[in-house]
């Protein structure tokens, strides 16, 4: 009933100047942002940064002072200016690397920590790595590979394993024609593992049997266990114990956030002024702009 009767605020951003993009905190000069808690400041096309990034563009996880990032993935910890990179840490002046953790100047390189002038994960003097990167470069772009991010293939894992999936789940077909990975084999029920029915109630009832069983969410076709953890948690927030697999807790979950990457246009409920908002088409009528949110609110 609360659900279906309450007034939303058309995008939920706090303490931002000069910005686009919802569920931002803390931001200045972002434009087509989300799920970013700052400070962060002149950043274009970033999801799930902050904390310190600037001047990024076209970046997911590019966070903890991370400066001059572009199409790029998880380059965090004062990573400087890294292109087509995906989890690096502590990187200045990288293109195309993966796994590399405080290394400079490399080029398609994986797995290096603390290198220098590294090309293919091989040392070059500074001046014949310089050579060689110009070379490379010239070559991909007549192949038009420069300027695109690792194909979906290089990924650690199938898509329906990701965050990504989370927000945008696709067919099979769609992943074949990205390029992702599918599952490698469908999950099959043994007779040991127990129904969810079977997990207490109660979370006051569990006991250390409760982690030793495998539950079948039937559902998501896949086993899931109950730890240590997650009766503490239920136990003292006073909440049942998870009946779910993780992953498809973490969908549920997801869903109370409106994000699919971009923002429609809507009237205001009350003044009926046009304004952005990422809440879906069942909300409308009870979407409303900054100004009537707070009237109704206080």
């Amino acid at each position: 009933m609360m659900k279906e009767q309450a007034w939303y605020k058309a995008l939920i951003n706090d303490h931002c100047e000069n910005v686009s993009g919802n569920f931002l905190e803390d931001c200045k000069n972002c434009q087509n942002c989300y799920l970013m808690t700052g400070p962060a400041e002149d950043c274009i096309n970033s999801t799930r940064a902050g904390g310190g990034s600037k001047d990024s563009l076209d970046t997911i996880g590019a966070a903890i002072n991370s400066e001059l990032v572009y199409c790029s993935s998880l380059a965090q910890d004062q990573c400087y200016d890294n292109k087509f990179c995906y989890n690096t840490i502590q990187c200045k002046y990288a293109e195309y690397a993966a796994h590399c953790f405080q290394c400079d100047h490399i080029f398609g390189c994986c797995g290096l920590v603390g290198k220098k002038y590294h090309i293919f994960n091989k040392p070059y003097s500074p001046e014949e790595y310089e050579k060689l990167k110009s070379r490379i470069i010239q070559k991909m772009k007549q192949t038009k590979e420069y300027g695109q991010f690792f194909p979906g293939y290089f990924a650690a894992n199938p898509y329906d394993e990701s965050w990504a999936s989370m927000h945008w789940p696709l067919k099979d077909e769609e992943k074949r024609r990205y390029g992702f990975r599918l599952q490698p084999f469908q999950e099959q029920r043994i007779s040991t593992y127990k129904d969810v029915t079977s997990i207490p109630d109660d979370s006051m009832m569990a006991d250390k049997s409760t982690t030793q069983e495998i539950y079948w969410d039937d559902q998501a076709k896949k086993p899931f266990q109950i730890q240590k953890t997650d009766i503490t948690f239920a136990q003292q927030l006073g909440v049942p114990l998870p009946y779910t697999h993780y992953a498809r807790r973490l969908q549920e979950n997801f869903k109370w956030i409106p994000f699919s990457g971009t923002l429609r246009t809507v009237s205001c409920g009350n003044c009926h002024v046009e304004i952005k908002t990422g809440w879906p088409k069942q909300y409308d009528g009870r979407i409303l702009c900054e100004t009537c949110y707070q009237q109704k609110i206080y």
